[in-house]
């Protein structure tokens, strides 16, 4: 009976030590805003996304002239003429509509390409901070829908540790 007892007792203290499992959280919307890696990206996206809106608006000014000139010149043209014309302005049109659509792909695909990164770089840190500080949970405060409730008194935020591994320093 004793060893029965004793066993459970055993039982009961290991399970109980192996479900105390550390849980910490961090803001990586937080621990991004701060990594100058992002803010060089955001740079160079914002440079590519300007040169494609000046594209976009020189090709829709040019067609928006050439509808105008069409407009004006339409009574002394033939039917012909003026029905190539209004083809001519609709290839254009669907042309300056290609050039929004790539350019909007062209962007998020070198976004991805930028962000990826800088993104990974983050997660390894989270994880070596987390595995140094012994946390099994480590959950994203900035992220509507993972964390429902947090003890700010119990839990551990690991965004500044997070920067610091970084070699960023916290606000």
């Amino acid at each position: 009976m004793k060893k029965i007892t004793l066993f459970a007792l055993f039982a009961l203290f290991v399970g109980t030590s192996l479900n105390a499992q550390k849980v910490g959280h961090i803001n990586s919307l937080d621990i991004l805003e701060v990594m100058p890696e992002r803010q060089k990206a955001d740079e160079e996206l914002q440079t590519q996304a300007t040169q494609i809106r000046k594209q976009i608006e020189e090709l829709g000014k040019q067609l928006e002239q050439k509808y105008v000139q069409y407009q004006g010149e339409a009574k002394d043209k033939s039917q012909q003429e003026n029905q190539s014309r209004m083809q001519e302005l609709e290839a254009e049109q669907k042309k300056l509509q290609e050039l929004q659509t790539t350019g909007t792909k062209e962007l998020e695909a070198k976004q991805n390409e930028k962000y990826k990164p800088i993104v990974e770089k983050i997660n390894n840190a989270i994880k070596k901070v987390a595995n140094e500080k012994g946390i099994a949970y480590v959950f994203d405060s900035s992220q509507q829908g993972v964390l429902v409730y947090i003890d700010e008194a119990k839990a551990v935020d690991l965004s500044d540790a997070v920067k610091k591994e970084l070699g960023i320093a916290s606000k």
